[in-house]
């Protein structure tokens, strides 16, 4: 992750950070969202919070095993998928959708979303979840995102139908694609700006890793 030493330096000075994870079935297990908060706040992870939301019970409850196992209370039966690795911050879990984030004003440092602006079929759905992205993160936070944009507007800057979506259906489930420069523009609007972005693979334009910061 390309991030600016002051973005840094500011998380590190936070005696308590409080992460947000938009929908629990992805990353695959919670060591990513670890890895993360190690990388951003060294040495102080397990004074952070991270609170993961879904919409769905299921996911929830997957993850409730992992989260019960890291804290010692987890049996053989319900033993996670994944390599428990240390330290890890205080995971909860909520039942709460992402176009009207049940949490107050400025409560999160840094918000975490893995393609799932990809489950959004409406320009108003998208928009939503910006501006709840931008009121609940405090000043200077940042969302770290990774999306897909239509593949038909990624290499142009001009002019472009901005609610043309692209839907395909992978693994059984429909997914979405608005222009890239549509979830930016949007974004944008609710003072969130590009601290960085990179290419998710190296063969595909559309794929993107974004950091948004509050401004």
């Amino acid at each position: 992750m390309k991030i600016s030493p002051e973005v840094i330096e500011n998380l590190k000075l936070k005696e308590k950070s409080n992460l947000l994870m938009l929908g629990s079935a992805t990353p695959a297990n919670l060591n990513a969202v670890s890895k993360i908060d190690s990388f951003l706040r060294p040495g102080k992870v397990e004074q952070d919070t991270v609170v993961i939301i879904d919409q769905n019970m299921h996911p929830l409850e997957q993850h409730k095993k992992e989260v019960e196992w890291i804290e010692g209370k987890g049996t053989w039966d319900n033993k996670p998928l994944s390599s428990p690795e240390f330290p890890y911050p205080d995971f909860q879990l909520a039942q709460a959708d992402m176009r009207n984030l049940p949490f107050e004003k400025n409560k999160f440092d840094v918000i975490i979303s893995d393609y799932t602006l990809n489950y959004l079929n409406k320009l108003d759905d998208v928009d939503a979840t910006f501006k709840e992205i931008s009121r609940t993160l405090s000043k200077n936070g940042i969302a770290i995102m990774s999306f897909r944009g239509n593949e038909k507007y990624v290499d142009t800057q001009a002019d472009y139908p901005e609610g043309d979506v692209c839907d395909k259906v992978l693994r059984g489930v429909t997914v979405h694609y608005f222009p890239m420069q549509t979830y930016f523009k949007i974004a944008e609007r609710y003072g969130l700006k590009i601290e960085s972005f990179t290419n998710v693979k190296d063969n595909s334009k559309n794929d993107v890793c974004t950091i948004l910061k509050k401004v």
